[in-house]
């Protein structure tokens, strides 16, 4: 009987340690995951440029599932107008974004620095879409 008890005891105490193990393991990876992100979101302040504040996961364009891009993009925008900034940083989820608010810099981006500023994203049709 004694063995048997004995055998249970162990038994527990290595599924106990399989289970803290396996959950330290989780938790390290949520932390590196979590400071990745904080990093990540350092991108704007360390260029000293302006920026809305993003969060965790999703950035400062919200949750893409549940808040149309289109309508946080217009609100960020009137954000940065009223705050009187010509340009802002956002992110879309990790992706640091560069968001032009001022007609003239976006006339001379256009124009005179068109070949440092060719890729600009994703292209649209709207009369396809």
């Amino acid at each position: 009987l004694y063995y048997f008890s004995s055998f249970r005891t162990d038994a527990m105490s290595s599924i106990i340690s399989v289970f803290l193990n396996s959950l330290s393991i989780v938790a390290a990876l949520l932390a590196v995951v979590f400071v990745c992100f904080k990093w990540r979101y350092q991108y704007w302040k360390r260029k000293n440029v302006p920026y809305i504040e993003p969060r965790i996961p999703f950035g400062s364009l919200g949750n893409p599932f549940t808040d149309p891009t289109g309508d946080k993009l217009v609100e960020i925008y009137k954000i940065a107008r009223e705050r009187g900034w010509k340009y802002c940083g956002i992110y879309a989820f990790v992706t640091p974004i560069l968001l032009i608010v001022d007609v003239d810099l976006i006339k001379h981006i256009l124009t005179k620095d068109f070949q440092h500023f060719s890729d600009r994203g994703i292209y649209t049709n709207e009369e396809v879409d």
